[in-house]
């Protein structure tokens, strides 16, 4: 049983109802909302830092040329700079050198075989077959040591065979490879969750829903954790939220979130 029956169930028993979200949320939707495609071109939330610099006037400091000329002389040649071949980089900049097209090739080649594991290791882990997730991300990251994507889904295979040490070390890799993965902070939070660390999972998952606010799964598993730790006013907040933009994929869950929300005091 998932994390979030789990929760949920836990939740009814406290209220000494029949948990009405019991097996209502497919455990494949709480780890893996299927929107890996997407992610991995979810850029890093920008930050913009204005600096105010003071200019200091010195209107009482005359110029070079005219203390050259109050002295008779004239003012110095002007040097010329060096004129740069057509084509060349200025200075400072590093030499980027062309791609060949064989190399643009290889690239793109390359690129597309990373797509497709990553899709191979994604059916796999919806599947339940850890062995092939892992070697299908495994490859992945091998071919692309940069792919969060890859991690990610690494991640999500030790998951699922049980190894939340491993799970979180390619969590927090995809996280540092791509600090807006936010499905790669949602899952992280899960794990945390089910370890007990509230106080972490509640920063996964506003990092999460601040990077993609119409994350439904991360909107819902926060409203869930929110509920457990006793911040009812706060739940029934995100509980809302979720409702205002269900997916049709959760039309169900929603449903029983109604029935949860008419509950909470």
């Amino acid at each position: 049983m998932s994390l979030i029956n789990d929760a949920l169930k836990k939740a009814g028993q406290e209220a000494g109802g029949d948990d009405a979200l019991d097996n209502a949320y497919p455990q494949k939707i709480v780890f893996l909302s299927g929107r890996q495609g997407r992610n991995r071109w979810v850029m890093p939330v920008a930050v913009m830092l204005v600096l105010a610099g003071s200019a200091a006037v010195l209107w009482h400091m005359p110029s070079v040329t005219q203390r050259l000329l109050r002295l008779g002389g004239g003012p110095p040649a002007p040097v010329p700079k060096p004129r740069l071949p057509a084509g060349a980089p200025a200075a400072g900049q590093p030499v980027k050198p062309a791609l060949s097209a064989e190399a643009s090739r290889a690239q793109a080649e390359r690129r597309a075989q990373v797509d497709q594991l990553i899709k191979t290791g994604t059916a796999a882990v919806q599947a339940g077959n850890v062995a092939a997730a892992r070697a299908a991300f495994g490859k992945a990251a091998q071919a692309d040591s940069s792919s969060a994507a890859a991690h990610h889904g690494l991640g999500l295979a030790e998951k699922l065979a049980g190894n939340q040490a491993d799970a979180e070390r390619h969590y927090l890799e995809a996280i540092k490879l791509n600090a807006g993965y936010a499905e790669a902070h949602n899952n992280l939070a899960l794990l945390y969750d089910q370890q007990g660390k509230s106080d972490r999972a509640i920063v996964e998952y506003t990092t999460a829903l601040s990077i993609q606010p119409d994350y439904p799964e991360a909107r819902l598993n926060y409203a869930i954790a929110l509920e457990r730790l006793g911040r009812t006013a706060d739940a029934k907040i995100q509980y809302g939220k979720f409702l205002a933009a269900v997916p049709p994929e959760l039309r169900d869950v929603a449903e029983k979130v109604q029935a949860r929300l008419s509950n909470l005091s």
